[in-house]
């Protein structure tokens, strides 16, 4: 895996804002694809950044299915440790999306069943969509929609 993803203990939280550096590199993407289970071909043409702690990659988020005509992107996450949704690394990844981009909207596909990830999009005051049998037969998923005047009311958009 990119930049060494097993040399860390799983579980470990990386908490706060300390020691927690983002940076852009698309070879994140089949990292991220592996974790959340990504089939075909992986995610496409598509723009990722890492997350990394102490040297060892505990994050990583996938900007794909970007529509410039609407205005939309997909973003996709995967994680080896809680603590490393950052204001920083939020900042770094939605000022990509909304400054970058010129997206009017981002848009992330969760299983109902991933409470941690569905509270981090609820607290950057995304609407959610619940669509059964998104993930499968038996298995709901939820669609999220952070738009850019929700994101520029969000708590987290510390400018």
């Amino acid at each position: 895996a990119a930049g060494g993803a097993g040399s860390h203990r799983r579980g470990v939280s990386v908490g706060g804002d300390g020691g927690v550096t983002p940076f852009f590199d698309d070879r994140m993407a089949p990292w991220v694809a592996d974790r959340i289970k990504v089939s075909g071909d992986g995610f496409g043409n598509c723009r990722a950044l890492g997350v990394e702690h102490r040297g060892a990659i505990v994050a990583g988020l996938v900007f794909h299915n970007w529509e410039p005509d609407h205005g939309l992107i997909e973003i996709s996450a995967a994680a080896e440790h809680r603590g490393w949704m950052t204001r920083e690394v939020v900042r770094v990844a939605l000022a990509y999306v909304y400054d970058g981009l010129k997206c009017q909207a981002a848009v992330a596909r969760i299983a109902a069943a991933n409470a941690p990830a569905r509270r981090i999009w609820q607290a950057l005051g995304a609407e959610e969509h619940i669509i059964p049998r998104l993930y499968g037969r038996c298995l709901a998923g939820c669609i999220y929609v952070l738009t850019e005047e929700a994101w520029k009311r969000s708590r987290f958009n510390v400018r």
